[in-house]
């Protein structure tokens, strides 16, 4: 199982955060696939991938941000591209607010009835990684060629905190936009799905899991994302509440599977 990423081009960052790929050489019987907030468009090039309770994810889909950890599994070794988005992708792509978006599996054609065409059908032809990534990146160029309008405040509080730019609480949040923590905690269970603080906890697994992982295909925090609780207890029980696992476990899943995957553990 192996992962390669590369940053979106400058002129696409409102829009995307950058292209991945998963190459796995077998299929897995059980996995659990961890909270990941970003959005992202996902290509099956490979088996079917399996979600419990859903069943086989779309062969090309926008897949909203996940806030809740779920099971998985591979009916054949999966190779998997994807176009990681900021919340502002997803939304001016979709047409709708992420609380919409928010754990659901959405086909491309039902978003662009031209994708498989435009985009689809090119990234399953591209031969490697690079390609399937210059094709891409040009067809986001059609698709948003207009520039970045003004991003919808709430939108933009959620890709700064999902990109660890902003970490206060949510009182100064709140303060900084000029609502009180009540109505903040409203808009952001009305327009993203989830609530500030869960947000905010979810941006700080992130920089822990990249952290404690043996080889992530990411770097880690440039700051030691433990210091932003208040303890090593505290630590613990936030990232079983949020994973369903252990922090030991998660660790010695990737060091035994030796696999570069953040959000998904065999």
């Amino acid at each position: 199982m192996s992962f390669v990423f590369a940053p979106s081009p400058p002129d696409l960052a409102p829009w995307v955060i950058g292209f991945g790929e998963r190459r796995d050489l077998r299929a897995f019987s059980a996995m659990r696939e961890l909270p990941m907030p970003s959005p992202a468009l996902q290509f099956m090039m490979g088996g079917d991938y399996h979600l419990a309770g859903v069943g086989p994810a779309p062969r090309a889909a926008l897949w909203g941000p996940v806030v809740t950890s779920s099971l998985a599994w591979t009916d054949a070794p999966a190779l998997v591209f994807l176009i990681f988005l900021t919340g502002y992708g997803a939304v001016t792509l979709s047409g709708r607010q992420l609380a919409q978006l928010s754990g659901r599996r959405i086909t491309l054609a039902t978003i662009d009835a031209h994708a498989d065409r435009t985009l689809t059908g090119p990234l399953l032809k591209a031969e490697d990684f690079p390609a399937r990534q210059r094709v891409a990146s040009a067809w986001i160029r059609r698709r948003f060629e207009s520039p970045a309008g003004a991003v919808p405040p709430i939108v933009a509080l959620t890709d700064r905190i999902v990109l660890g730019t902003l970490r206060a609480p949510v009182t100064d949040i709140a303060r900084s936009i000029g609502v009180t923590p009540r109505g903040l905690s409203k808009a952001f269970n009305r327009e993203v799905g989830c609530s500030p603080k869960r947000l905010l906890r979810l941006a700080r697994l992130q920089r822990v899991l990249q952290s404690i992982h043996p080889r992530p295909w990411t770097g880690a925090s440039p700051e030691d994302p433990f210091l932003e609780y208040h303890d090593q207890a505290h630590l613990d029980r936030d990232f079983s509440d949020l994973t369903g696992m252990s922090r030991l476990s998660y660790v010695k899943a990737k060091a035994k599977a030796g696999d570069q995957l953040i959000y998904t553990v065999v």
